[in-house]
């Protein structure tokens, strides 16, 4: 997709090319705001919310910083930061961390009594990663 702006207006084009990965972001804490619920929610309802609003933004999100991050990719992060340098490694690599740790905690909040076990999670969540690094690289 691409828009021409009107010459003359104003706007900041990292605002535009970081929309996309704060709108997966935002998408990731409401379904921890969903996970807060009392009563469990139905299975259907917990795997629509764990997949659609925490799997796929994440790996949106790492589909578009891995490539920035080992390779320096021609992509929305490079337009918004210019070349990656060591903290935004640092940073790519502590979003992963938090990611991984927030996705366990929302599996236990959304899932309760047939959520996924720790190895079994480790095991799920290192296997998306590679997946992510072999399709991205």
């Amino acid at each position: 997709m691409n828009f021409v702006f009107p010459p003359g207006a104003a706007f900041n084009r990292s605002a535009i090319s970081l929309a996309p990965y704060m709108l997966g972001i935002m998408s990731c804490l409401l379904v921890g705001a969903l996970a807060l619920r009392r009563k469990p929610w139905p299975f259907w309802a917990a795997s629509t919310f764990f997949v659609w609003l925490f799997i796929v933004p994440v790996g949106d999100i790492m589909n578009g910083a891995i490539p920035y991050l080992l390779r320096s990719a021609q992509n929305d992060l490079m337009r918004a930061f210019g070349p990656p340098t060591l903290l935004w490694l640092a940073i790519g690599v502590a979003f992963g961390i938090v990611a991984t740790a927030w996705g366990y905690f929302l599996n236990k909040r959304l899932y309760r009594d047939r959520a996924m076990s720790l190895p079994t999670y480790s095991i799920f969540a290192a296997t998306a990663a590679l997946i992510l690094l072999v399709v991205t690289t």
